[in-house]
């Protein structure tokens, strides 16, 4: 059976969607790894960052997940796959917990900083506007 024009067209646009997207996604990966290098040379250290590596990999698993044909995938293929994503996702999200809960600690800590933490302001000891007067 042969497809109508339109349902031909439909499909090579989808494909032709499929493409730009998965391009897109290949491009903003190859946008953070030219970042994190730079970072690391900037910073002259030798040393990139588990955060930097874990979004690496939540992309790459994103962009598999998102170019999948579903018509030729099992569930169970798409459910390991789905779990793949997550797992890294969540090992970001406590690094990120951990690093904020460490601000918070070291913030707390340094009583200039601390919220609501009473400092006196500099005031002049004339008003500005008699100062201003004498000028």
């Amino acid at each position: 059976m042969e497809q109508a024009p339109r349902e031909r067209y439909l499909m090579a646009l989808y494909e032709r969607f499929e493409q730009v997207v998965a391009l897109v996604l290949v491009g903003i990966i190859a946008l953070e790894r030219k970042h994190s290098i730079l970072r690391c040379a900037v910073r002259e250290a030798s040393l990139i960052q588990v955060k930097t590596v874990l979004v690496f990999g939540i992309l790459a698993l994103a962009r598999k997940l998102i170019i999948l044909d579903l018509e030729s995938s099992s569930a169970i293929q798409v459910m390991a796959l789905s779990v793949a994503v997550v797992a890294p996702g969540g090992v970001y999200w406590l690094m990120r917990e951990r690093d904020e809960r460490k601000e918070r600690q070291s913030a707390a800590s340094r009583p200039e900083e601390r919220p609501g933490h009473l400092q006196r302001a500099w005031r002049p000891t004339r008003p500005i506007a008699l100062c201003a007067r004498r000028l």
